[in-house]
């Protein structure tokens, strides 16, 4: 096969100014990394890649990291480059994380992603992304997988003004409850038992104060379930154990149809 020469231009410059972030790109992550591996084998030149208005497309660790040691910058100029360009580059890597998009998209203006990432903002320490997202979208985490999450990256995530202010009140009460301990001690499918607990909310016939101190009771006997349907059956039996059967509450676990568990309740 015979090589031809490429038609692209490879700039070089020291100018570490010239080069923009465009609006809804992540910002700088550590570059501790990859100034220790071009200190041990040297620059290679990897350019950088960037819109005809300077704007990084990918390479802003890099220009960091350059700008530090005192490198130089190589870097491809391409018209017509936007922030989805940027997104679409990272699918698949790990260089964007998820808060990386959810972010991206609030700076663009995205209401769904900015109550999202208010949510994160507030709720971080207590929760993991996996518990904010199904205590927020608790009817769009079904036993296929979780399609709130799914809808992420590709900017199809959509959360309400109502959801977020059902949000807030759910992950409020699950935190002075204690559901966060309770899924630490027992290290739980985050999206799993969160979707459960979300449930539990949903309820109108459930008061969730009773269901932490019974979930308490019984904690060591919790498994810890691949299904969400699975993990309701658990907590229908704790809720109704001992109870008179005008009494009983049932909590029905399919999101999408409320049907997974009929059969069980029709006998």
């Amino acid at each position: 096969m015979e090589d031809k020469e490429s038609e692209v231009k490879v700039y070089k410059t020291t100018n570490y100014g010239a080069f923009k972030k465009m609006l809804g790109n992540r910002d700088v992550k550590s570059v501790a990394k990859i100034v220790r591996s071009v200190q041990t084998v040297g620059q290679v030149i990897d350019p950088i890649i960037v819109n005809e208005n300077d704007e990084v497309i990918n390479g802003q660790n890099r220009i960091e990291a350059f700008k530090q040691l005192g490198l130089p910058i190589y870097y491809i100029r391409q018209k017509g480059l936007n922030i989805n360009h940027c997104r679409y580059l990272n699918i698949g890597q790990t260089n964007w994380g998820t808060e990386d998009y959810i972010a991206s998209y609030a700076a663009e203006g995205n209401e769904s992603y900015q109550r999202l990432a208010s949510l994160l903002n507030t709720y971080r320490k207590s929760f993991s992304i996996d518990g904010v997202v199904a205590m927020a979208n608790p009817t769009t985490i079904a036993e296929g997988g979780p399609s709130a999450l799914y809808a992420i990256k590709p900017g199809r995530y959509e959360l309400s003004e109502e959801e977020y202010e059902q949000a807030v009140r759910r992950l409020d009460a699950a935190e002075k409850l204690g559901y966060v301990e309770l899924c630490k001690r027992r290290k739980f499918a985050a999206r799993i038992f969160w979707s459960c607990v979300a449930y539990i909310y949903l309820d109108p016939d459930v008061h969730p104060d009773q269901v932490i101190l019974k979930l308490t009771d019984c904690e060591t006997a919790i498994p810890s379930c691949n299904k969400v349907s699975e993990q309701l059956s658990f907590i229908d039996d704790a809720l109704n154990r001992g109870a008179r059967s005008n009494s009983k509450v049932f909590l029905y676990a399919d999101f999408q149809k409320r049907l997974y568990m009929e059969d069980i309740y029709a006998k």
